[in-house]
């Protein structure tokens, strides 16, 4: 049962963390940026995607609770 509940909170982590680099690859879009430079400068903003996702992880942020 842990199992399951550990594969939804990542599935839902890395679902966040798409959600918020889609939404400022959209607003670079309409700032007239090209698809591909919008998400090469939101992927640079953002960060270390996999690190982000670590940092979130390893601090039980959206969680709940760490794990």
């Amino acid at each position: 049962m842990r199992l399951f509940r550990f594969l939804k909170r990542e599935s839902d982590l890395t679902e966040e963390i798409e959600s918020h680099l889609n939404m400022a690859i959209a607003d670079r879009v309409a700032r007239g940026q090209s698809p591909a430079d919008a998400r090469k400068s939101a992927i640079h903003e953002f960060g270390n995607v996999p690190m982000v996702a670590d940092a979130t992880r390893d601090h039980g942020v959206g969680y709940g609770w760490s794990y």
